[in-house]
């Protein structure tokens, strides 16, 4: 099953639980090999706003191959506009699930 997708604040946000954004990562990972995988980001409310001031950090948010809801901020934005995201996808969660599992070159940026 594809992933399912939120179109908010120009972006496009993975919509999905955790379960269901790794299993998707991962086999993306598998079918890639070793060819170069694309970006993901996980950016917070802060990381949006300031987005909104830089337009080369907006560039890169809406490049990305996923862009991951990481910040509740979001979540809770995002129902109030009526177009609802499943819930937050924190990077570190990410990188703690699935690096153990990850094989190839990996650039992390960010605190």
């Amino acid at each position: 099953m594809a992933l399912a997708y939120q179109h908010l604040w120009g972006y496009r946000w993975v919509n999905a639980g955790f379960q269901e954004w790794s299993r998707e990562f991962l086999a993306k990972l598998a079918e890639l090999g070793t060819a170069p995988g694309g970006t993901v980001v996980t950016p917070n409310p802060e990381i949006v706003i300031l987005a909104e001031q830089n337009p080369d950090l907006k560039q890169v948010l809406r490049q990305a191959r996923y862009c991951l809801p990481d910040g509740i901020g979001l979540v809770w934005a995002s129902r109030f506009l009526g177009h609802p995201l499943r819930g937050r996808l924190a990077g570190s969660d990410t990188v703690e699930a699935l690096l153990p599992q990850f094989r190839g070159r990996l650039f992390l940026w960010g605190g």
